[in-house]
C-alpha cells in the first residue's frame, strides 16, 4: 500500500464530504486497463461472514472541470 488509510481518508474528504456508509475504492485489481466513457464500473464487499457488504454499479461519462489529481502529502 502506497498510502496509509488514515492520509487516503484525509485526502479524499478534502475533495468530497464523506458520509457514513461511504466506500473509498483505491487501486486496480488485476488485468484491468483504463476506464473509457460508455464502460460499466461494478465493485463490491464482501466478508468471511457475510456476502454483499457493499455493491457499486456506475457508468463512466466524460467529466468537465477542474479536478487535478494529486497524490495526498
Amino acid at each position: 500500500m502506497i498510502f496509509s488509510i488514515p492520509t487516503l481518508i484525509e485526502y479524499v474528504s478534502s475533495i468530497m464530504k464523506l458520509q457514513v456508509g461511504d466506500v473509498i475504492l483505491t487501486g486496480t485489481p488485476k488485468g484491468v486497463g483504463p476506464i473509457h466513457t460508455g464502460d460499466v464500473v461494478t465493485a463490491g464487499l464482501e466478508s468471511d461472514q457475510e456476502q454483499h457488504l457493499a455493491a457499486i454499479r456506475f457508468g463512466a461519462i466524460t467529466r468537465e472541470g477542474g479536478f487535478v489529481n494529486q497524490a495526498p502529502a
